[in-house]
């Protein structure tokens, strides 16, 4: 090196030559040293420039150190542009990036460019709609084990029309043919020549449902049919008593209680009443009375 005129000249590793004033090369050497690596100990930029035994440098590259306007004297006497990575995206991993991409004195990370796909930002989730489907509470002795399915076409629930309470006969053929499995006798279950029914209990009642004997007429069999004959024909009867009924409407916070929640002044009719399963409770020992399990459905 020549230190007649104060400036030092080295070569780049490419062969290019390189000068600078001695002052200019400590401060390189210094941000090097400094910027080396982060504060998990990974490396930023490639290691700083080897050294000869006298502590001078044999080769500084411009991509080993931070540019910044304060250095000043560089002077490239070749076209070459030193090789620079690309931003990366934002990953778990440490990434190359470009010591130009930070400023002095801040941790290099990774700045996501308009190619970049940036990270989607979870918006929150609509409200969920009001549920349509607001059961009927059971009775605190509902025996837990038995449960009879009401099913039309495969579907839970039979909706409670006129055409299914106005017939005179024990056993409404509407229902035989809407419901799945109408036909399947229950003269195993219900033994004797009577059966026991109740209505179902609403929380706007003044009273608890009282059992009710019925005779069971067919002498071919007392079917699911047959049952059913008598229960929704008696849910309509109780509709039709029931002292919250207004020109045929009810309150929903008279039918299921405080479950209606904000939705207890929705009006709705008979025909939003349906039968979704027979239940039954014990009243007696070795006696059961059969009740239906209710369901109101909203829009």
């Amino acid at each position: 090196m020549d230190y007649s005129k104060g400036q030092a000249s080295t070569k780049h590793c490419d062969g290019s030559e390189l000068r600078m004033s001695p002052a200019d090369l400590l401060f390189v050497m210094d941000v090097a040293n400094t910027i080396r690596t982060d504060q998990s100990g990974y490396y930023n930029v490639p290691p700083p420039p080897t050294a000869n035994h006298d502590g001078r440098p044999l080769c500084v590259r411009p991509q080993d150190v931070l540019l910044s306007p304060r250095v000043s004297g560089f002077a490239r006497s070749s076209s070459r542009q030193p090789p620079t990575s690309s931003p990366s995206p934002l990953t778990s991993q440490p990434s190359a990036i470009s010591p130009r991409a930070a400023p002095l004195g801040r941790p290099l990370t990774p700045q996501p460019s308009a190619c970049t796909e940036r990270p989607q930002v979870a918006t929150p989730s609509l409200p969920a709609s009001r549920s349509s489907r607001h059961p009927v509470a059971l009775p605190d002795d509902a025996d837990p084990h038995f449960k009879i399915e009401i099913r039309v076409q495969g579907h839970i629930g039979l909706r409670m029309t006129l055409d299914r309470i106005m017939v005179d006969t024990p056993l409404n053929q509407t229902i035989v043919c809407k419901v799945d499995g109408a036909d399947v006798v229950m003269d195993n279950e219900i033994r004797g020549k009577e059966v026991w029914t109740q209505r179902a209990h609403f929380p706007g009642d003044s009273s608890r449902a009282t059992p009710r004997r019925s005779p069971k007429d067919p002498k071919s069999g007392f079917t699911v049919g047959h049952l059913l004959t008598i229960l929704v024909k008696k849910q309509y009867i109780h509709w039709n008593n029931f002292e919250p009924t207004r020109k045929g409407f009810v309150e929903l916070r008279d039918l299921i209680g405080p479950a209606a929640g904000s939705m207890k002044h929705v009006r709705v009719h008979w025909e939003s009443e349906y039968a979704v399963a027979i239940r039954r409770r014990r009243i007696k020992e070795g006696i059961w009375c059969y009740f239906l399990e209710l369901e109101i459905r909203i829009g």
